[in-house]
């Protein structure tokens, strides 16, 4: 839903493909960036295999609306250089979207695991052992923030209750509550940090935006 009907998208760390699958019955075309090649490549447009670990960005954003960095900026060695690297690209302005999601290390279960004086790693979820790098809404928010990004809109994702309970009443109930707790206090309870941002706009971009204007203006005139 934040993703405009046929827009063109770059979606990093894209795994499977099932969520790009669903962009391009809207119209999107999408680009899927990995450093594994999925199975079903045609659920993308275009596949890049690349670490995005690496230095060099596979692709420029000239022409991109969105880029999707859905449960990937946790697993980068180095968050921080990988934000700095997308602002730079000189083609990264203010049009594009960017929309995140990442684990919340501040969630209630994990702060009470703290409490006793556990902080275990495991196959998935918020401690996921492949994580090199943890949240909380404030730390995400501070990265792009610093490197700068505008937030438009943070929210909090509830736990997958379903998921670990099964499609039961329970979890039904269980769910609807949680959503409830995170509209009382987000950074308890939300599971998840989901975040949409876009680039401030350089120097370079106010100045070419100030020289196409000037150029309109006197061509009206003319």
């Amino acid at each position: 839903s934040r993703v405009r009907p046929h827009s063109k998208v770059i979606d990093f760390g894209c795994a499977g493909g099932q969520l790009d699958a669903a962009l391009r019955e809207t119209g999107c075309y999408v680009i899927g960036v990995d450093k594994s090649v999925p199975n079903e490549t045609a659920h993308f447009n275009q596949f890049i295999e690349h670490d995005l670990d690496e230095r060099d960005m596979p692709i420029n954003l000239e022409g991109i609306d969105c880029l999707l960095m859905l449960d990937i900026i946790e697993h980068l060695k180095s968050p921080e250089r990988f934000v700095d690297m997308l602002r730079n690209d000189p083609y990264c302005t203010p049009a594009i979207r960017i929309v995140v999601s990442t684990g919340n290390v501040a969630f209630l279960l994990t702060r009470i695991a703290l409490i006793f004086g556990m902080f275990n790693y495991g196959p998935r979820g918020i401690l996921d052992l492949t994580h090199t790098r943890l949240f909380t809404f404030a730390t995400i928010r501070r990265l792009f923030l610093q490197a700068g990004f505008e937030i438009l809109e943070t929210k909090g994702i509830p736990a997958p209750i379903p998921l670990a309970l099964g499609d039961t009443r329970l979890a039904r109930v269980l769910l609807r509550l949680n959503c409830m707790a995170i509209k009382v206090w987000r950074s308890m309870f939300a599971y998840q940090v989901f975040m949409v941002v876009q680039p401030r706009p350089s120097l370079a971009y106010l100045l070419d935006k100030a020289e196409t204007k000037s150029t309109e203006r006197a061509n009206s005139t003319a």
